[in-house]
């Protein structure tokens, strides 16, 4: 995981501040329910600049892999994937 240089010892903020930007989650979610996604998939719903920034931090923090043309959930974001679910399933239950 990289360490956020503002929460450097607390590893809660550092995945929350890496993982919660909206676009972020959805690039999880999305390849999670799909199982892998190429780029011109991802880019029918997010800005080229905010995916590119997405994808990136996901790769660099060991979430997603790319795989030839194809983005993957790795193990770690395997994990982390039904949380999001979750996460989602209880915005659509309590905020919509």
């Amino acid at each position: 995981m990289v360490v956020n240089p503002q929460f450097p010892t607390c590893p809660i903020r550092n995945v929350l501040a890496k993982t919660c930007e909206p676009d972020t989650l959805w690039v999880i979610q999305s390849i999670g329910s799909w199982g892998s996604m190429t780029y011109d998939e991802l880019l029918h719903y997010v800005a080229d600049y905010k995916l590119c920034a997405s994808l990136a931090n996901l790769i660099q923090d060991r979430i997603i892999t790319k795989d030839s043309d194809m983005y993957h959930l790795t193990p770690i974001g395997q994990e982390l994937f039904p949380h999001i679910s979750t996460l989602v399933s209880w915005c659509y239950a309590n905020l919509l």
